[in-house]
This record gives C-alpha cells, structure tokens and sequence, in this order.
C-alpha cells in the first residue's frame, strides 16, 4: 500500500499524513502519537491553564464583591496590557473608603478613571448614601449602572445622572427612593429596572414617554403604575422589547391595551400576580399585537381563563415560555389548543390548574417535539403513574399510543387505590374504635 494515497488507505494513521502538511486537521492526533514517545517531563512545559493565571494575577483568598470595566490602572492578567484595552477586571470593595480610592481620580493625567462603562454595585449592604456623589463626575463614559438593594439616596442618584449623559442601563430596584425624575433626561437609555422602588409614581412613569429609545422596562411590584400613566407612557415608548407589571394594583384594560398597540415587538411580557386586573376579553384582544411574543407570565391571573388561551394559540405562534400557573378554571381544549398551535413551545407552567385531565397530555404530548419543561404540580389528576405514562408518550413521538386507553387504565388504578384505603380506615376503625373516634374529633 506504499503507492496508496493516504486518503484511500484503510489506517490514515499509518499513511503517516498527520505528520505533514495534514497536521492542523486534527492537531491532537499528533500530541497522542508523539507523547508517547516523550518523557514524562515534558509535560511540565505546557502552557499554564487560565485558571492558574487568573489565580497568580489576583488574590484567591479575598472575596470578589463589585465588578468594573475596565479599573483604573489597568492590569491584564497576563502582566502587559495598556489603557485602551478594554480587558474585564475585578476589584475587592468591602468599605465605602476602598470604593472611594479605586473609582476616585487622584491623578490628574489618569485617563483610565474616565472611560469606566459598567458599575455594578448590586446587594452591598454597607453602600452608604453619599459614596458615589464625589465620585459622580468621573463617570463620563459610564453606560450601564447598578444600584440594586444599596442604600443610596436621591441626591446621589441625582448626582450620578447628571455626569452620566451616556447611560443606556439603570438598575434601581429594592432601593429606597423618593424622587427619581432625573432619569428622564436621560435620552439614551435603552434599559430601565425599577421594580420595588417607591419613587415609580404615576408622574415618573407618564415622564418616561421622552426616553424613545427605551427597550427593556421593569415596573414591578409599584403601586404608582396606572392605566393613565401607561396611556402617556406608551405616547412615546415605542421600542419596548421587554416590559415587567408583575403585582401592580392599579393597571387595568386600557393602559394593557395601550401599551402592546404602541410596542408590537415586545418579546417578553410578565403579567403575573395580577388577578382581577385585566378583563378576559380586552387581554384577549391585546394579543392581536403581540404575534412576536415568545416568554408570556400570566401566574395567579385566574380571570383569564375563557378566551385568551385560545386567543394566545391564534395569535403567538413563536411563543416559548408559558405560564398560566394558579388558573383553575382552565380546561383540557385550552391546552390542547397551545400545545397543538405553538409547535414553539418549550416551557409551560400548568401548576394549580385543578381541573385538567391526564388525557389531554397523553394526546397532546407526543406531537409537542418543541416542549422540554412541563409543570403540573398541585393537578390532582396527575399521580405517579399519569406522570411515569405522560413521560412514555413524550418519548413515543407521534406512533401510535392509545391515549384513551392508557388514561382508562390510569382511572381504573386510581379508583382501586382509593378503594383499598377505604378498606383499610375501615378495617383499622373496627379495631380500634376510640382512635377512629378521636381522629374524627380533631
């Protein structure tokens, strides 16, 4: 086989084409066969992993808490590396003083301190109110920013905006606030958090319609949200991608209906824990808009249990992410209906809907080959053994799996378990009567 081309020998690596001009092809094939031969020593000349660099770069023993980029005197973790690269860095805060001397600008040459973009300065608990304020006018390039459960005040947070015309990202959830209405001058904000946040009034949340480039929006748990702040707000928010009204007591119809004719494109919406808020029939009518949605949250919202499961099977074809946990009143033909029109879907969250069968998830089931999660906690339809026969049918596919049999056997099983335990309390009564009796009692 010496005048074979290598390509049609039956052993490529007895051709020996790895060891010329073929090796980048498949390089660990040349590392197997020539380590063979090496020593064992050699192995101590391979490079270091990144993990044992980033261990020798930074202290191991010291917790990490506050990130930045990039910090000020930049150092790569290599050794070499210079102000214009941006290379990811992590500094150790544990005090208001050790913030201070990292974000403050001592030298006046120290351009680095200039081009901070990312500040995230979520859940420190011993951030004080006043930290950021001196610091405000370094931040000229910041672009994203997080002040999630700190402690910081309005002025701080004033202060902070007006030296940061470049924001885009703002985090100021679970802090508390009075009076954030300088978050509207900022123009080029794109993503806005501001879930358990006392400053969501109905005037900030009507003075959001001047940030048209918002796309990410989270108003979550705010009692300030309404329908008229929503109705001004959607007058000038059109680029919405993701909006957030989880538990927000006074939003209804209008503001709902508002906001999703104004954004079609949002992908992401979360409604839950808003029950009696919206009324079946203007919810089912807002999803005419929404044909782009792919995560929907409609938890604890038992209201919508008439129209809108077959509306959101019309309308959501690229939906991904269900939950209509807490409904009761939701049916079999509702779920049969998503599961057969949103051949998308991922995730469903049927936990709490009392009164479905096991027989639409052993029809339905094996033809939703997009479905990887499937919640049916608290059903009491779903045993043990619906949920060991829902698994089966899922790996079936679409052969043929006799679903009203399976579902049949399953009652059958059921009714025989209940009659033995009725068997049994009847028999442990008979003997022993006073712990019957006092079981009864209490």
């Amino acid at each position: 086989m010496d005048g074979v081309p290598w390509h049609l020998q039956r052993s490529y690596l007895k051709s020996d084409w790895h060891r010329s001009t073929f090796s980048p092809v498949l390089p660990n094939v040349r590392q197997q066969l020539e380590g063979r031969a090496r020593p064992e020593a050699d192995k101590a000349l391979r490079p270091r992993s990144a993990g044992t660099r980033r261990d020798l770069a930074l202290d191991p023993s010291v917790r990490r808490v506050c990130r930045l980029l990039p910090l000020p005197r930049i150092q790569d973790i290599s050794g070499s590396s210079t102000e214009e690269q941006g290379v990811f860095q992590e500094a150790v805060l544990v005090s208001d003083s050790k913030l201070t001397e990292v974000l403050s600008k001592q030298d006046h040459h120290d351009i680095v301190a200039d081009s901070i973009q990312r500040l995230w300065l979520s859940d420190l608990p011993w951030l004080s109110a006043g930290a950021l304020a001196p610091m405000a006018g370094n931040f000229k390039e910041l672009r994203e920013l997080s002040l999630r459960r700190t402690r910081t005040d309005d002025a701080s947070v004033a202060a902070i905006i007006a030296g940061c015309g470049k924001l885009e990202r703002l985090d100021i959830s679970c802090c508390m606030l009075t009076d954030i209405s300088c978050v509207a001058q900022l123009a080029d904000l794109r993503e806005l958090r501001a879930s358990r946040c006392p400053a969501v009034t109905e005037e900030f949340v009507g003075s959001l319609r001047q940030l048209r480039r918002l796309e990410v929006v989270d108003l979550s748990y705010s009692a300030g949200v309404s329908d008229q702040a929503l109705v001004q707000m959607a007058a000038g928010c059109m680029r919405l991608k993701r909006l957030a009204l989880v538990c927000c007591p006074r939003i209804g119809d209008a503001g709902l209906l508002a906001m999703t004719q104004a954004n079609p494109g949002i992908g992401h919406l979360l409604l839950a824990l808003n029950p009696d808020q919206f009324s079946d029939d203007m919810t089912s009518q807002a999803m005419v808009n929404l044909k782009r949605l792919r995560v929907l949250d409609l938890t604890n919202c038992p209201q919508l249990s008439r129209q809108l499961p077959f509306a959101i099977a019309k309308q959501c074809e690229y939906l991904e992410d269900l939950s209509l946990a807490s409904c009761p009143m939701l049916r079999d033909d509702h779920v049969r209906r998503i599961l057969l029109s949103c051949q998308r879907l991922q995730r469903l969250d049927l936990s709490g809907c009392k009164i479905l069968s096991v027989t639409v998830f052993l029809e339905v089931v094996p033809h939703a080959h997009s479905l990887r999660r499937l919640n049916l906690s608290h059903i009491p339809a779903i045993t043990d053994q619906a949920v060991a026969a829902i698994y089966r049918a899922s790996m079936a596919g679409d052969s043929g799996f006799d679903a009203a049999a399976i579902a049949a056997n399953l009652r059958a099983a059921a009714a025989a378990e209940e009659a033995e335990e009725e068997d049994d309390e009847e028999g442990s009564e008979a003997r022993h009567p006073g712990a019957a009796q006092q079981i009864w009692c209490i």
